[in-house]
């Protein structure tokens, strides 16, 4: 999937920059608890944004700003899967 078709990582990155997080940049670049089951570890780090964004009430401008995509019905979907595969394995 190109980054157009699905949430963008090196934009939520860009993004978190932006907005003095370099922390969890480091976070989830180098500290993140992929389990070992994982293949798409990209896909686990987009579900783990996409929640610590909707957390941190950044979503909206992330979507308004980087992903428009994001807010229409199919990138609703997109990034319910991504969102509900990350809850699921990270149990």
């Amino acid at each position: 999937m190109s980054e157009e078709g699905t949430f963008p990582l090196k934009k939520a990155y860009d993004f978190l920059a932006l907005n003095n997080k370099q922390t969890v940049i480091y976070y989830v670049k180098n500290e993140l608890k992929i389990p070992d089951t994982i293949i798409k570890r990209s896909s686990f780090r987009r579900g783990y944004l996409i929640k610590y964004f909707n957390e941190q009430n950044l979503l909206q401008e992330f979507l308004n700003r980087y992903w428009e995509t994001g807010l229409t019905p199919q990138g609703q979907k997109i990034m319910n899967n991504l969102l509900n595969n990350y809850l699921s394995d990270c149990k």
